[in-house]
C-alpha cells in the first residue's frame, strides 16, 4: 500500500526501524535546498545528484550493502537516481525503491535475517572446524 504521509515522515518511520534494528547506516540529505553558491561549493565538495536515501553499510551474504529511495505517491525517480541504482546493482549492492511502508520493512527484516543466518553458519562452521583442529580464515 502506498505510504500517505509526507516523504519526511516516511524516512523518519524507516529511520526509527533501521535504528532499532541497529544497522550501520545513514540518510543522504540531498533534499536541501541551498543558494547558487552553497551548491556549486558542495557539488566541488563531492555531493552527488540522485543518491538514494538510504545507504545500509551491512554485509548481506555476497552484496556489500544495501540502498533504498523512498518515494511518496506516484513519485517516481529521476534519471540521476535510476543511474544510481544501476552502479550500486553493478557493484552487488541490494537496491529498492518504494512507495510502500510494508515493502521497506519487509525489505529490511530480509536483509536482517540473512545477515543473521549467515553469521550464524559462519560461528557454527568456525567452532566444527577448531573442533577438528583446523583454523578457518
Amino acid at each position: 500500500m502506498k505510504y500517505k504521509g509526507s516523504e519526511d515522515q516516511f524516512q523518519i518511520t524507516i529511520a526509527n526501524h533501521l535504528n532499532s534494528l541497529g544497522l550501520l547506516w545513514t540518510h543522504v540529505a540531498n533534499e536541501r535546498r541551498t543558494s547558487p553558491m552553497q551548491g556549486a561549493r558542495l557539488k566541488r565538495k563531492g555531493v552527488k545528484k540522485g543518491v538514494p536515501d538510504i545507504l545500509i553499510f551491512e554485509r548481506i551474504k555476497d552484496a556489500p550493502g544495501a540502498a533504498i529511495e523512498l518515494k511518496v505517491g506516484y513519485g517516481k525517480q529521476t534519471p540521476e537516481q535510476k543511474q544510481w541504482q544501476e552502479d550500486l546493482m553493478k557493484r552487488g549492492w541490494k537496491f529498492l525503491c518504494s512507495n510502500d511502508l510494508d515493502e521497506v520493512l519487509e525489505f529490511i527484516n530480509a536483509i536482517v535475517t540473512i545477515q543473521r543466518e549467515h553469521t550464524a553458519w559462519v560461528l557454527s562452521h568456525k567452532a566444527r572446524s577448531n573442533q577438528l583442529g583446523k583454523g578457518v580464515e
